[in-house]
């Protein structure tokens, strides 16, 4: 027999009650409450408070519990209509108030231990529990399921179409941007000669309309009988930037007469002999150097380019941030936002075990070593003194405390180069540790960092030392050190995030960027002037596209020459490190969990 003919046979029960949220009715709610009623003559169908619903659901209902309650008593098998509260939703506090004969569920709850404990007090009041089958075909999840896909899919979309908008504006501004820089026609501007003297250093300005109309071709030097020049720079516009660097020698060769004194070239230095009033009359390739300077501007133009690429940058990061703020629940967790607040949670998180890290590998280096330590200082030294036997008969005396210019740019390229080059392989040399934690893949990056910074600063202790024995003039410009040490180690970090992820996927990257390491040593000055040993415009080209060139130029200019540093460009390869370290974090952050299953 089927269940309706049983039910026909089986006697109605007076009362009924039948309790639920009835959120988004359909068809399964109408066929409980029809069943329901088929087993009794009263029935009461009980809905459960906007209140109780999200203390069970964790979510609130889609329809008021105003709206659900009129649908309900829309239903003719619906006698009554109840508001099931805090205070009622048991089902023996809810008989005390209906005296019902006979709770209906669905079969869901059939095998409840709850349920079959609360059938059990039921029946000690003569009431009773019925579970009738449930419309397996549809239900209030599975509909929510549903829309919520829907509404998601509907985000996404508007976000992936957003996003594909803001890129091609992006895209569009940075072309016209570095377009309009690369073709705006720069007219003559004013020049500022500084020049380094025995005594000290003073301005020459050398004015647009003078360079313009050739007028440019004398330097007057007053109030003294005797100057030592030793080297000239040429700053443009932009009163950091610096155009070109002329040793003594250089010029020298540029001078063609003296008015009033005489000219030499000495050891060390072009020596200007003459009365109070002297004028350096320059030769007209003088003239045309200052001309073309004035009007080409190449560093200039290159700087802005950077710093326009730099802008659009973080116009793409920030409108990122603002589709991701939109979209905040339908999220895939990889916007600016959430990797920015979960990257300074891991620091904190995993701080103390980069520094453990780092204090293992440190000891583990000099575990089975006579000299121990030692070997920080005498590694980069040695070093340095290879480099100064080579390369100090090449430069002549044209670089004054060579073996000190030489051994503060080494300190810096090692750090910079052990830590992208290991970077590389970090992933894979670190295998035994991600595949049995999670661990944030950037934590062994940092670590290896620490290790390297340690000693860093541990073989500074020979460099004070060079610098005292060789009696190095330190003045406040010796400050601008700390930015290019910033910039240094914000570069690092962001290439050594990019070469870790792709390390993981091509085995062949490590030799490659062992390749390109050593040919960025010989192109970034580390054993020679750049300004003074490179042609133009090589020099400026360089100096504005390479950036280990730029931080070792700033930090020796600092350190050694008493020299501010160019601003506009350690600012623009500061935000441009920035920038990578961002892209590198979330390319890492994305992927850390594929890598697992490749290494």
């Amino acid at each position: 027999m089927d269940n309706d003919r049983i039910e026909g046979i089986m006697e109605k029960y007076k009362i009924g009650y039948l309790a639920g949220v009835f959120d988004l009715f359909h068809v399964g709610h109408l066929n409980l409450i029809r069943r329901a009623k088929e087993r009794c003559d009263y029935l009461i169908v009980g809905a459960l408070s906007d209140e109780l619903v999200v203390k069970f659901k964790k979510n609130p209902p889609y329809i008021p519990f105003e709206e659900r309650k009129q649908i309900l008593e829309a239903i003719r098998y619906v006698d009554q209509v109840v508001e099931v509260t805090d205070e009622n939703h048991e089902k023996m506090k809810a008989w005390n108030l209906y005296h019902f004969d006979c709770l209906f569920s669905g079969d869901d709850y059939s095998g409840n231990p709850y349920w079959i404990e609360d059938q059990k007090s039921l029946q000690r009041v003569g009431s009773n529990i019925e579970f009738f089958p449930y419309t397996k075909s549809t239900s209030s999840t599975m509909i929510k399921a549903a829309i919520t896909k829907s509404l998601e899919q509907k985000k996404m979309k508007e976000k992936r179409t957003a996003s594909k908008i803001s890129r091609w504006v992006l895209v569009i501004l940075f072309l016209l941007g570095i377009a309009g820089i690369a073709l705006y026609p720069f007219r003559n501007r004013n020049l500022q000669l500084k020049i380094t003297t025995a005594e000290g250093s003073y301005i020459e300005k050398v004015g647009s309309d003078a360079i313009a109309n050739g007028t440019c071709n004398h330097i007057e030097i007053t109030g003294k009988e005797e100057t030592e020049i030793i080297r000239v720079r040429i700053y443009g516009t932009m009163k950091s930037v610096l155009l070109k660097e002329m040793n003594y020698g250089e010029f020298a060769s540029y001078i063609e007469s003296v008015d009033n004194g005489t000219v030499s070239v000495v050891p060390g230095c072009t020596k200007i002999t003459g009365d109070r009033n002297v004028k350096m009359n320059m030769n007209t390739d003088y003239v045309e150097m200052l001309q073309k300077m004035s009007s080409t501007f190449l560093q200039e133009r290159l700087i802005l380019m950077e710093l326009w690429a730099v802008i659009v940058a973080f116009a793409a990061i920030a409108t990122s941030a603002v589709i991701e703020k939109r979209t905040e629940n339908n999220w895939d967790n990889h916007g600016p936002i959430f990797e920015v607040k979960k990257f300074f949670s891991d620091i904190k998180k995993y701080g103390q075990y980069m520094v453990y890290a780092a204090k293992t590998d440190l000891k583990a280096e000099v575990a089975n070593s006579y000299l121990n330590r030692l070997w920080w200082l005498l590694e980069p030294f040695f070093s340095m003194l290879v480099y100064v036997i080579v390369f100090g008969n090449l430069m002549g005396n044209s670089i004054e405390n060579y073996p000190t210019f030489v051994f503060s740019a080494l300190l810096m390229w090692n750090f910079f180069a052990k830590t992208v080059n290991h970077s590389v392989k970090q992933i894979r040399s670190s295998r035994d540790i991600i595949t049995k934690v999670y661990i944030p893949k950037f934590v062994l990056l940092l670590s290896n960092m620490i290790l390297n910074l340690f000693k860093l600063l541990f073989s500074m202790i020979v460099l004070v030392g060079m610098m005292l024995i060789f009696r190095v003039h330190v003045g406040i410009y010796i400050f601008w050190i700390i930015p290019a040490y910033a910039v240094m180690i914000l570069l690092a970090f962001g290439l050594g995030m990019i070469f870790m992820h792709f390390g993981v996927y091509v085995d062949d990257l490590s030799y490659a960027v062992s390749i390109l390491l050593n040919m960025l040593m010989f192109l970034s000055g580390v054993f020679y002037n750049m300004m003074t040993t490179l042609h133009e415009p090589l020099n400026g080209l360089m100096m504005c596209l390479n950036p280990i060139a730029m931080i070792i130029d700033t930090m020796r200019n600092a350190l050694l020459y008493n020299t501010a540093a160019n601003v506009p460009l350690i600012g623009v390869w500061f935000l441009i490190s920035l920038v990578l370290c961002c892209v590198g974090v979330h390319i890492v952050y994305k992927n850390e969990n594929g890598y697992v299953k490749i290494v």
